[in-house]
């Protein structure tokens, strides 16, 4: 019998927290369980924790989301830059494959105004290049309708 995806997060001194492992490791022995030494880390950095795809530090996590929505984005080009699809189409595609990696696990974090400005920001200027809009019509996407047809 195995226990998967377990993060514990001890404070203290090493003393301590080998102490309270121990400790743990007592426990879980006793239902029968064995922990896994090899899928064991241990860290006092929590910005390289990750947990079901979610960074425990939540810079950390936008930071990761970001890199990996605009990577998407940009090996998408193509695919954005055929004329045969419709800026519809093209906004439920984007939608699909890059928003959804940009937002995963966001919403557990309480973001800044500016942070999340910073990420519209980034999805409109990728709306305008997809739809091949210019700067004139930019106006055609303001928060709300952004928010309406995106998020």
């Amino acid at each position: 019998m195995f226990a998967d995806d377990l993060i514990l997060i001890i404070k203290g001194n090493m003393n301590q927290i080998n102490e309270k492992l121990n400790a743990i490791y007592q426990v879980i022995v006793q239902f029968g369980l064995k922990p896994n030494e090899d899928k064991t880390e241990i860290t006092q950095d929590l910005s390289k924790i990750k947990y079901l795809g979610i960074y425990l530090e939540k810079i950390s996590h936008l930071v990761y989301n970001l890199k990996k929505a605009k990577e998407t984005y940009n090996s998408s080009k193509q695919l954005f830059n055929n004329n045969l699809l419709t800026n519809n189409l093209k906004i439920r595609l984007f939608k699909s494959f890059i928003l959804s990696q940009l937002t995963y696990g966001l919403e557990i974090y309480n973001y800044k105004i500016a942070t999340l400005n910073y990420l519209n920001s980034w999805i409109n200027t990728c709306i305008t290049e997809i739809c091949k809009i210019n700067r004139t019509h930019k106006f055609l996407f303001t928060k709300q309708n952004l928010n309406s047809k995106i998020w």
